[in-house]
């Protein structure tokens, strides 16, 4: 069936381009989308500036590159019940949780959805990267030392290291895991050919 001159001009408006990568398309819808995800999760109101449209599609281009890793590993993603589990733990603990997500112009799945996506990101990172991290004791030290310095200007009681050097452990190998994935994706970037919608070339 033919679609008639409006319900044409509205789906090229709802299906416009924000970015390609390689063969795979990232739309102005998904960037709203996640735009008035974040907004909603993190409690603030949704930020429309073209500096923060620009840090969105980045980071749908960073996801994008990890969801075709994440299929060329076959990396079991998470269950959408997880999704909606969180989704739950966030209605009990969230005030005014029905309106903002009117306000925001979203459903409850989809927000499970990206809930279930931040889950899986986690486990992917610590599959992909954190087998390759070490943490020496060097790094544990500097990083206690850090730690007093913050505790002590914050007049908190400082605690022995061995008694917090597994949290500390833990901490560095995901900021580790982290950095191991920013290089990832340079190298990702690199070697993929990404065109965002003002068509320039990254």
């Amino acid at each position: 069936m033919l679609l008639s001159p409006e319900r044409s001009v509205h789906a090229e408006i709802i299906d416009r381009i924000a970015a390609t990568v390689g063969k795979q398309v990232i739309t102005d819808s998904q960037v709203t989308e996640e735009i008035r995800v974040t907004a909603f999760l993190d409690g603030k109101p949704a930020d429309w500036t073209a500096e923060n449209r620009t840090k969105t599609v980045n980071r749908l281009v960073d996801q994008t590159l990890v969801r075709r890793e994440i299929d060329a590993t076959r990396f079991q993603e998470a269950p959408l019940e997880e999704g909606t589990k969180l989704l739950t733990q966030l209605k009990s603990a969230m005030k005014d949780f029905d309106q903002e997500l009117v306000a925001n112009h979203l459903s409850e799945p989809v927000v499970a959805r990206h809930l279930q996506w931040q889950v899986t990101l986690l486990r992917f990172v610590d599959y992909r990267f954190k087998p390759s991290v070490e943490v020496t004791e060097a790094d544990l030290k500097d990083f206690y030392e850090t730690q007093v310095k913050e505790w002590t200007s914050q007049q908190k009681q400082v605690p022995e290291f061995d008694d917090v050097r597994p949290d500390l452990e833990r901490l560095l190998a995901s900021k580790y895991a982290d950095q191991a994935l920013d290089r990832w994706l340079g190298d990702q970037r690199t070697q993929t050919t990404i065109i965002f919608k003002t068509g320039k070339q990254q």
